[in-house]
């Protein structure tokens, strides 16, 4: 366990420059990791102290425990991010907890009757929220009617229901529930004119399967969505990139879509299976 009281040492592994003139380092800290060195973010001033050091180098830093990671129940260290308060000395102001005031007694005023208990609103995470907007957009391209009271009712039914599929919570009717567990299967569905789809197979012997091609990636709410498709946590993610998405995206000749070609090649050598509903057959080489 990790002491966030007090200063720790860590040991310097790599560094990428930052847009705004600070840096981006990965370390191993004592307490926190095991196997393989967490990033940290420092500011312009604290970049100059960290100066251009080789690797193993160490560094004496203040760090405060920031959200917690995608997937993760805080059992550990490692399952949160953190930022670094003070390093080498150079603090940031930002990453201070202030200390409460002192301040005079109050005057003794008549009771007040109680006020209702606020209700706090649920926290959400960067790629949840990136997610929602992304489900929303999509919703929001197919919602139809005759008034704006229409329109606003099918897209929120679209923007639940989108959701629920999204994250494995859609339940379809009892009659289909109770026809699946009688070994009943969806051979055809029609309209009045010509039938929809035919489905498709849930597995085929003696076949390989690999995740759906990246398309078109150019944001990362765009590549966030196909990480989740895939699978995938961020955290493996950035082992599999040998950094953050953002620092690698920001690379001479790299991008989102070679960041997706990367994770999806990782995955497969890891023998991940890709999900039934987002995999293609692979295509034979000669």
């Amino acid at each position: 366990m990790v002491d966030l009281n007090q200063t720790i040492e860590i040991e310097y592994r790599e560094k990428v420059n930052k847009p705004d003139g600070g840096v981006m380092i990965r370390a191993m800290v004592p307490g926190i990791t095991k196997d393989w060195p967490m990033p940290l973010h420092l500011t312009p001033e604290q970049a100059e102290a960290l100066g251009d050091p080789t690797s193993g180098a160490r560094f004496k830093v203040k760090l405060v425990q920031s959200t917690l990671k995608d997937g993760k129940d805080g059992s550990w260290p490692s399952d949160f991010w953190y930022n670094v308060a003070i390093f080498e000395g150079v603090v940031d102001e930002r990453n201070i907890k202030k200390e409460p005031t002192v301040a005079p007694p109050a005057p003794k005023v008549a009771p007040q009757p109680k006020a209702a208990p606020t209700v706090q609103a649920p926290s959400i995470s960067r790629e949840d929220l990136i997610v929602k907007q992304v489900i929303f957009k999509e919703a929001s391209s197919h919602a139809c009617g005759d008034t704006n009271e229409e329109i606003v009712m099918n897209l929120d039914l679209l923007f639940k229901g989108f959701t629920d599929v999204f994250y494995g919570d859609y339940k379809a009717s009892p009659l289909v529930e109770e026809a699946s567990k009688q070994g009943a299967k969806i051979v055809d569905i029609k309209t009045k004119e010509e039938p929809l789809f035919e489905p498709e197979e849930s597995s085929l012997d003696n076949t390989q399967w690999d995740y759906k091609k990246p398309e078109g990636l150019v944001s990362y709410a765009e590549f966030v969505m196909y990480v989740k498709n895939c699978g995938w946590i961020l955290e493996d993610v950035v082992k599999w990139l040998g950094m953050e998405v953002e620092a690698y995206v920001s690379q001479a000749g790299k991008g989102y879509m070679t960041a997706a070609k990367v994770c999806k090649d990782k995955a497969l050598e890891q023998g991940l299976e890709p999900p039934f509903d987002f995999r293609q057959e692979k295509k034979e080489t000669k």
